[in-house]
């Protein structure tokens, strides 16, 4: 390879290699040979990412494998991998010497796998009726995380499914779509419950035990600014999807009082 480096014949034996599917033994003898080589190598290993990151590790690369890692994550198809990648993408990060930009690069990645972990928590059941794979898990956007959260197949789901579907939101950068998706998550919870009450003498009893009056109590409890997070009934009910609940008088009636002692509560406080 040394003697004939200047007719190609180093990017001969890399091509023989990983025709060979041999990958892991072209790092490993090839990274052995010259400074020259060594550079050579990782050249042409640019053209393929998954196995360059390795050979920026090995020459002590650290910060280059760390942005190599996160572009890989970020086109990686499987959730699995992708945890993978963007823990590797960390560690490299966290060991490359004097780089000024750790903190925010290692907040981004800590957000990345927050969101694989959102998709991690639900669950198989869901998952399969809808036609996922639940063994190699494909990655799922944030909208699609969002409505297998809030949906009616999700039978055990309860205020803290809710909220994370909320949380979801963080990562949808569409200010049209995301508005859409937090009048949907909201409407979901209305129609959660059956809102049947024979008795109506004490409303406030009966709210505590409807989702949407504990997702609302979530959302007071964070410190969220209430008038931003809860939609004005109007806009709420003006959607086809709770059209019967529009028509309920009595539905309407503990709306409005949930609505009013809410609003009662964040003055007293």
């Amino acid at each position: 390879m040394s003697r004939f480096h200047n007719e190609g014949f180093s990017e001969h034996v890399y091509n023989w290699y990983l025709k060979e599917n041999k990958q892991a033994k072209l790092l490993d003898r090839c990274r052995k040979l010259s400074n020259k080589n060594s550079q050579k190598l990782t050249g042409f290993l640019g053209q393929h990412p998954s196995l360059l990151w390795m050979q920026q590790i090995f020459d002590n690369n650290f910060a280059q494998a760390a942005l190599t890692l996160t572009s890989l994550s970020e086109n990686e198809r499987f959730n699995h991998k992708t945890k993978t990648m963007f823990s590797f993408a960390k560690l490299a990060k966290l060991a490359a010497p004097n780089a000024r930009d750790t903190e925010p690069f290692i907040e981004k990645i800590n957000s990345r796998l927050d969101l694989i972990t959102y998709q991690e928590e639900i669950p198989d059941y869901v998952l399969e009726q809808f036609g996922y794979n639940t063994v190699n898990p494909s990655v799922l956007s944030p909208k699609e995380m969002i409505n297998l959260y809030i949906c009616e197949e999700y039978n055990d789901s309860s205020e803290f499914e809710f909220k994370k579907a909320f949380d979801l939101l963080n990562y949808i950068d569409d200010e049209e779509m995301k508005e859409e998706l937090f009048l949907k998550i909201w409407r979901q919870a209305l129609l959660k419950d059956t809102w049947q009450f024979g008795n109506l003498d004490a409303p406030l009893e009966i709210l505590q035990n409807t989702l949407f009056f504990r997702v609302a109590d979530i959302v007071i409890s964070m410190g969220a600014d209430i008038n931003g997070q809860l939609p004005p009934i109007d806009i709420l009910l003006e959607d086809s999807s709770v059209e019967d609940l529009r028509n309920n008088k009595a539905f309407v009636y503990l709306l409005k009082t949930g609505y009013e002692h809410i609003q009662r509560t964040m003055l007293n406080d």
